[in-house]
């Protein structure tokens, strides 16, 4: 199920905004949890915000970012995302990152990913691959 891909390549493109090197990691046997990275350009001159993003092969995704509180790294849960104009976003091990709870079984090869962004939803397919 290993799918390979360049880690810039743009998965989708909408309203000046560019999702690419989305994917889900393959999940060790048996486990039931995940995390997602990729990123998001904000090609726009005002900011935007992602208010929520939602897999189809998990039963919960949340927005999460790892932060040192007392030289401790820790989860926390993220209410939104702000994506100032002109940067990119990037979602990445040891800080931002999609947790994907509860994955449908068997898994498939990609999920369909749904990111909403201000009031607007912005659908594709990201493939499960190795943590890179």
């Amino acid at each position: 199920m290993l799918i390979g891909f360049a880690c810039n390549k743009i998965q989708h493109e909408q309203d000046g905004l560019v999702f690419s090197g989305w994917y889900v990691v393959l999940p060790p046997a048996g486990a039931k949890g995940s995390i997602a990275y990729g990123r998001i350009t904000n090609k726009n001159s005002t900011a935007q915000r992602l208010k929520a993003a939602a897999l189809d092969c998990a039963e919960e995704t949340l927005l999460h970012e790892t932060v040192l509180e007392s030289g401790r790294a820790t989860m926390v849960k993220l209410d939104a995302v702000e994506l100032p104009a002109g940067t990119t976003v990037e979602f990445v091990p040891g800080r931002k990152h999609l947790m994907v709870n509860a994955l449908r079984q068997p898994l498939a090869e990609k999920c369909r990913a749904t990111f909403t962004i201000n009031e607007k939803s912005y659908t594709f397919e990201i493939p499960f691959a190795e943590r890179k």
